[in-house]
């Protein structure tokens, strides 16, 4: 299976779109490193928060990691399994 990632254009690009609408509520399927996570989360409105939902159970001990490099996200549910 081909993993993901957003690279730098792409992560600005959410970014400014989520500046741009300041979503209270921000909803992920498909974190890998959760880079893009990340990138949408910069233009949280206050008190906003991002879902984060994968399919891979390792996943969620590495995006934390990411996570907590990173002041613009508190909180970081990241919902792993399968249906």
């Amino acid at each position: 299976m081909p993993m993901m990632i957003s690279g730098h254009l792409q992560g600005r690009f959410l970014s400014m779109l989520s500046h741009l609408v300041r979503p209270m509520t921000i909803v992920e399927i498909g974190t890998y490193t959760g880079y893009s996570a990340l990138c949408l989360a910069e233009g949280l409105a206050d008190g906003g928060m991002v879902h984060t939902i994968d399919i891979d159970p390792y996943l969620p001990e590495m995006v934390h990691r990411y996570v907590e490099r990173r002041e613009c996200w508190t909180a970081s549910p990241c919902t792993t399994g399968r249906r």
